[in-house]
């Protein structure tokens, strides 16, 4: 439940909706993307503007040899 109110708070302010004709258009505000279904703008938004995942701390894998020794990493 926190991701999902996390992302929604993210996209808010993203984009805005105008109107093509008479149908909501919806604006994406940090390119040229613009779509009448505000589902495919969500959908846009996360894939092409969502920030990089945090780099995960690198994990050492323990290494032995044939004889089942810990080899010692220097």
């Amino acid at each position: 439940m926190g991701k999902k109110k996390n992302l929604e708070n993210w996209i808010e302010g993203k984009y805005r909706i105008g109107t093509w004709d008479k149908f909501p258009n919806y604006e994406c505000l940090l390119c040229p993307y613009s779509t009448l279904d505000e589902e495919a703008m969500v959908r846009h938004i996360i894939l092409v503007h969502a920030p990089p995942p945090e780099p995960q701390a690198e994990t050492k894998t323990p290494r032995y040899d044939r004889f089942g020794n810990l080899i010692e990493e220097e």
